[in-house]
């Protein structure tokens, strides 16, 4: 391979590699504390699946275990039977997150026409909205502008994206910025509550996909 073909097959690598987001690693994370999880049953919502976007944020020292009892869950996971719908602008809610630890799924957007479920849209979705729950109720704005303190790819972003199934640099940020008095979770090692009163002022967390309109045809017009 001459000189230039190297140049532009390292200038190509580097567009690739540069524009993909970055996984946060933290090889060695402080223990802040164990959340109990409780799942509603449903077929669709796979506890193992719930677990597993939990402990998307294990790198932040955050271990996630299933409870069988909803008193015993700070974080409840329950399914929003409603029918998933795209909105005309290409908006479809896939869940929300209230304050106090309950999270509700839209089951409906993550399965297929033959009921089979998309494993790595929910365990992304669910690593989302748990992360609201930790205390991060302001989504990262996915463009830095002036006066934004956390920005970039990033889980918490406010739309789903498929490429990002893991904590970036700036989820980790907004982790160690969260408000601690709205989550379920603090500093205080083993413990795992909501420590905040009923009448908070934190408002939930939508989580939404957006898609292009679909284009249609031309239309035909017929002349009698």
């Amino acid at each position: 391979m001459n000189r230039s073909a190297i140049v532009l097959f390292a200038v190509a690598t580097c567009l690739t590699a540069c524009s993909a987001p970055k996984r946060y690693r933290n090889p060695s994370p402080n223990h802040i504390a164990i959340v109990r999880v409780w799942v509603e049953q449903n077929k669709n919502l796979p506890p193992d699946l719930v677990i597993s976007g939990c402990e998307m944020w294990k790198d932040k020292g955050v271990q996630c275990v299933l409870v069988p009892h909803k008193d015993q869950g700070s974080v409840r996971v329950v399914p929003a039977l409603r029918t998933c719908a795209r909105s005309p602008n290409g908006v479809t809610t896939l869940a929300y997150a209230n304050p106090g630890g309950e999270i509700s799924v839209v089951i409906d957007c993550f399965t297929n026409d033959k009921n089979v479920l998309d494993r790595t849209m929910f365990r992304s979705v669910l690593g989302h909205e748990i992360g609201h729950q930790f205390g991060i109720w302001n989504h990262v704005p996915q463009k830095c502008e002036k006066g934004v303190a956390v920005c970039g790819d990033a889980l918490m972003n406010p739309h789903y994206e498929e490429k990002i199934d893991f904590i970036t640099p700036a989820d980790s940020l907004a982790f160690d910025a969260r408000e601690l008095k709205w989550a379920v979770i603090t500093n205080d090692g083993e413990k795992s509550r909501f420590n905040a009163p009923q009448n908070h002022e934190v408002k939930g967390c939508v989580y939404t996909r957006v898609e292009p309109a679909p284009k249609f045809p031309h239309p035909f017009f017929f002349i009698k």
